[in-house]
This record gives structure tokens, sequence and C-alpha cells, in this order.
């Protein structure tokens, strides 16, 4: 015996729906959601544009690009080389933009993310950034050396 079903519309993306109302809404989701996404890339690639590296120099984000990081090797800080491509460029949902590093090393995939405010595009800046780093570290290790010192002499007497 055959049944009488309600009727169905189809909305643009194939979802059925038991009335057209409900699928002309659907399909206004549908265009306000392709809307959003186009307006979120422009959007990202034009924050894109007004980013600047550690060392001011306006970020470029199209196709690839050598820049440097301060990052420790063996607990000593250095600087090294980072190979950039546009993809590798991500904004998250809180409008944070950050690079994604993809290396392969001895058959292992590091993957190290940055802000751009964390990389140099000039190497000779980067070493002068660690420098200054390093200087501040050795002072501060300096002082903790003349309080242990103290702390000794106290000690002894």
């Amino acid at each position: 015996m055959a049944k009488q079903t309600k009727p169905e519309w189809v909305a643009a993306d194939g979802t059925k729906w038991l009335s057209e109302e409900e699928a002309e809404r659907h399909d206004r989701l549908i265009e306000a959601s392709r809307q959003y996404e186009h307006a979120r890339k422009e959007y990202e690639r034009r924050l894109w544009e007004t980013q600047r590296t550690a060392d001011g120099q306006l970020f470029e984000l199209s196709g690839w690009h050598r820049y440097w990081v301060i990052r420790s090797s063996w607990d000593l800080p250095d600087v090294f080389p980072v190979s950039l491509y546009a993809h590798d460029c991500h904004l998250d949902e809180k409008d944070v933009l950050s690079l994604t590093e993809y290396k392969n090393e001895h058959g292992q995939l590091h993957v190290t993310t940055y802000r751009i405010n964390e990389i140099y595009a000039d190497e000779r800046r980067a070493k002068e950034a660690l420098l200054i780093a390093q200087k501040s570290r050795l002072a501060e290790y300096a002082e903790q050396v003349k309080k242990l010192e103290e702390s000794l002499r106290t000690t002894n007497d």
C-alpha cells in the first residue's frame, strides 16, 4: 500500500526541508556563510599587510621568505633561519596571526608556530637582539653569583 508523504523542498546544498520557507531560510544562511568566509579571508589578507616583524620590517605574505628567529638549541639561545610560505600563515578565531614552520629533521616532522613580532627580517638585527638578551641574562647571572658568594661568606663566619 502506498503512503502519502509530505512534500519536500530541497535547499541549494541538497538538504531537504518540510516547507519552502524553511528551504529558503537555509539558502539565505548558506549565502551568508559564503559571504562571511569571503569577508574573513579579505580581512585576514588586509590584517597581514599591516604586520611588522620584531625588527620593524613590514611582513611579506606573498610567496616564500626567509626569516630569522631566536630560539634555544641545547639550552643555549641562538639565531636560526626559518623558511615560511604564504600558506603557512594563519588567523585564529581570536584574530591572532601566526606562522607555522614545518621542518623534517632526521625523518621526524617538527612543527613550530611563531608570531610575526617574534621573527626578524634581517639576520643582523636578530643577532643584535640576541646579544642584548644575552648581556641582560649575563648581568642577572652575575647578580645571582654575587648573592650566592655573599651567602656562603656569611654562613662561613
